[in-house]
């Protein structure tokens, strides 16, 4: 699995492999972890660098992932190599449907959306283990 750095006292919920789609575009395979403070993802490694698609979308997005790119009232929880998001600041958690493809959106208070995309299996687990 991948390796996570749990805060003292954090305790695991449970994990997944699955695909993340990043707000700045892209698709990175990796590990889901949801813990009772945290939701975080890591994707697999290809050498040195986070394995993604490198469709024209992901590409553009990948420039854009810093900060400096954000509306200033928005914090950046994924930073290109990791995302972390704290469970308290989760709004709300819906499953959708994209051709054919199971996902799970999470909606952050300051109106982020993280998607993550299962394929074709589906994400009820998912969904109930994030929102706890």
């Amino acid at each position: 699995m991948a390796k996570f750095n749990l805060e003292q006292g954090e305790q695991e919920l449970g994990h997944k492999s699955i695909f993340f789609l990043p707000p700045t575009g892209g698709k990175y395979s990796g590990k889901l972890l949801v813990t009772d403070r945290r939701i975080l993802f890591v994707p697999a490694k290809a050498g040195f660098f986070p394995r993604q698609d490198f469709s024209a979308k992901g590409v553009v997005g990948a420039l854009t992932v810093g900060s400096a790119f954000l509306p200033h009232q928005m914090r950046n929880y994924w930073d290109g190599e990791t995302l972390s998001i704290p469970r308290a600041d989760v709004r709300s958690v819906e499953k959708r449907s994209a051709h054919h493809l199971k996902q799970v959106a999470v909606m952050l208070a300051d109106g982020q959306e993280f998607v993550f995309d299962n394929g074709i299996m589906s994400v009820d687990k998912l969904v109930a283990l994030i929102q706890g």
